[in-house]
């Protein structure tokens, strides 16, 4: 074996910050379990716990949505097929489901929704956003109004 050269430990140490960041950015979707879902009773936004789950993964869909209803205006458009009532039907329920979403994030957080959208639908954390781009809303803040989107949308689906 041959002995490392100062060289090597200058290019690691260079790339550790950067090595770091992967590594947090990554973990933190192989274990999803590591954020808790638990807030207390005390917070005016509080959810249980099943139901906040439910409004989670009824956001992560946000983008299929988004494109099965480019899919259909695709099928629309075509000029050997007219839509059928089906896919019209299915295409008003997609829309209203993405309006309801989109509403519900700026309902929340007018100027961040674009924010608040990316994070909810996407699945990302503060952290997790923060190391892509620098955001302008501190990290409880965020959170705040985080909450109050699921208590917002939690009321418009009932």
């Amino acid at each position: 074996m041959s002995a490392v050269r100062s060289t090597d430990w200058k290019r690691i140490w260079v790339r550790l910050p950067r090595l770091l960041l992967i590594f947090i950015f990554e973990r933190s979707f192989i274990m999803p379990s590591a954020t808790q879902a638990v807030v207390t009773k005390k917070n005016p936004f509080w959810l249980p716990k099943n139901r906040y789950y439910e409004l989670k993964y009824f956001c992560l869909q946000f983008w299929d949505w988004q494109k099965r209803r480019a899919q259909l205006d695709g099928m629309a458009t075509r000029e050997n097929r007219e839509p059928t009532e089906q896919e019209a039907i299915e295409r008003a329920e997609l829309s209203e489901k993405i309006q309801k979403v989109m509403t519900c994030c700026t309902l929340a957080a007018h100027q961040y929704d674009e924010i608040l959208l990316t994070g909810v639908t996407k699945g990302l954390s503060y952290d997790a956003m923060s190391v892509k781009k620098v955001l302008p809303i501190a990290r409880d803040a965020y959170y705040v109004i985080y909450r109050k989107f699921f208590w917002i949308l939690d009321s418009s689906r009932k």
